[in-house]
């Protein structure tokens, strides 16, 4: 479905991604994990159409990013919505959670019927409960919708903003270090929204990471970056096992040894 060739980024006199290929099929879960610097997050970027290459492509379903026309590019960022580390930054500190949750629905044209009478005399769900369905599929209560992003925890902000993703009905979310800013509870609650919607809804997942046991978790391939270059590529349990390269052997070694 995704297919990243070749990928360049660079800041000013500095190449931050070298070159950096990888592909992601329909429903798939990648992992891309690395120390902080190494990358991950200008790929994640790129994708979304946050952040220019400099050299290189990105193709959905065979068509390029770069090359897309207006109305591509709206189709595009329909299809691939990204999942922010900081959750509460994110989220308009001013506006209530079921609002943000309807203006998403609102401007994303939702292929949803508006409220009034469907030509079968059955009623049409409203923004409002639409939105409230949203959060049920988050495992948010209802009440949450009525709360500002600032009264809430950051594992619920986090969950609000994949609410907010899941709006315009996406094939493909990018996840970059979306619990790291969380307690160990609150990370368990987010992973395993993320790990249910890929389920139900048949999501791609891209999850970057600095963490390889949690990558391990939820993701059947991983990449392992250095220096803005993949080193190392494959099953992730077996990198888990065996890791060749010494930048994935150190993210193993990084690993807490659980208590005897």
């Amino acid at each position: 479905m995704l297919e990243i060739e070749n990928l360049c980024v660079r800041y000013k006199a500095f190449d931050a991604v070298r070159g950096v290929s990888f592909t992601l099929r329909e429903g798939e879960t990648l992992g891309l994990v690395g120390g902080s610097g190494c990358g991950k997050s200008s790929i994640a970027k790129v994708i979304a159409g946050l952040q220019p290459a400099r050299a290189g492509d990105v193709r959905l379903d065979g068509k390029s990013l770069f090359t897309m026309n207006r109305a591509a590019r709206l189709a595009y960022h329909r299809s691939v919505q990204m999942v922010f580390q900081d959750a509460t930054g994110s989220l308009n500190p001013r506006m209530r959670v079921r609002d943000a949750l309807s203006e998403a629905l609102g401007r994303a044209g939702s292929p949803l019927p508006a409220a009034g009478a469907s030509a079968e005399g059955t009623p049409r769900p409203s923004l409002r409960e639409r939105a409230l369905g949203l959060l049920e599929q988050v495992g948010l209560s209802p009440d949450v919708g009525d709360a500002f992003p600032t009264s809430l925890s950051g594992g619920q902000c986090q969950r609000v903003s994949i609410a907010r993703c899941l709006a315009v009905e996406p094939r493909f979310l990018v996840a970059d270090e979306p619990v790291s800013s969380l307690d160990v509870s609150a990370q368990a609650r987010v992973m395993n929204v993320l790990a249910e919607l890929q389920r139900k809804l048949g999501l791609a997942l891209l999850l970057i990471s600095h963490d390889l046991a949690m990558v391990r978790l939820v993701c059947g391939r991983v990449c392992v970056m250095e220096a803005g270059q993949i080193v190392e590529t494959g099953n992730a349990a077996e990198v888990m096992a065996n890791p060749r390269h010494p930048a994935a052997r150190a993210l193993v070694d990084a690993i807490p040894a659980m208590p005897a």
